[in-house]
């Protein structure tokens, strides 16, 4: 009997269950038209008209463009700021010496090349604020701006100092061509430079 009384349940729920099915498969259908079909698999074909056969494919990955080293420039802009940068430089070299004058060393780096002044608490550079006016601490930086891509270098041990800038043109001032510099700056593209050496003078 027990079974019996069972028996109209369970016919129920499959009832129930059979309509939710064709209720999901008619829904579906209406959504796509009426031409519902699983997306292909990949590498199989798609026909498109009788005859063309479509092979899905992945996307294309994404290029990765390697860093190309800037190119020298003719143009009367970049002409202009390697002018101020040599201007620049001579000044540079004014103040060390004053520096050297009146605190018996170079800024000293301990050989560490480091950006001239663009971390006032880490930058030894920044210690020639010292023998500047104020209006003359933007020698410290590069006519472009952005300090970090474009800017001064400088190390010292205290009694030699090097400092490097950016080189923008193609002209042929060498007063300041670079013999020597270090791996991680030959990614800023072409440079100037100055060395200088206090028992030999700037």
């Amino acid at each position: 009997m027990a079974r019996l009384r069972q028996a109209p349940v369970q016919f129920a729920l499959l009832g129930t269950l059979l309509l939710v099915v064709v209720a999901a498969i008619i829904i579906t259908d209406l959504a796509t038209g009426g031409d519902a079909k699983p997306p292909p698999l990949l590498g199989e074909g798609i026909a498109l008209t009788p005859g063309a056969v479509v092979f899905p494919t992945l996307p294309p990955l994404p290029t990765v463009t390697p860093f190309v080293t800037p190119t020298l420039s003719s143009g009367a802009d970049a002409q202009e700021r390697d002018a101020l940068r040599i201007r620049e430089m001579s000044l540079l070299q004014i103040a060390l010496t004053v520096y050297l004058e009146r605190f018996g060393e170079y800024p000293n780096t301990q050989g560490q090349t480091q950006s001239l002044c663009v971390f006032e608490d880490l930058d030894k550079g920044c210690e020639l604020k010292r023998v500047l006016d104020e209006e003359q601490t933007e020698l410290l930086q590069d006519p472009l701006g952005d300090p970090l891509a474009n800017g001064y270098w400088y190390v010292s041990d205290g009694g030699t100092y090097t400092i490097w800038m950016l080189r923008e043109s193609a002209g042929p001032d060498s007063a300041f061509a670079c013999p020597e510099t270090p791996p991680f700056l030959l990614e800023k593209g072409n440079l100037f430079c100055h060395t200088a050496n206090s028992a030999a003078g700037p």
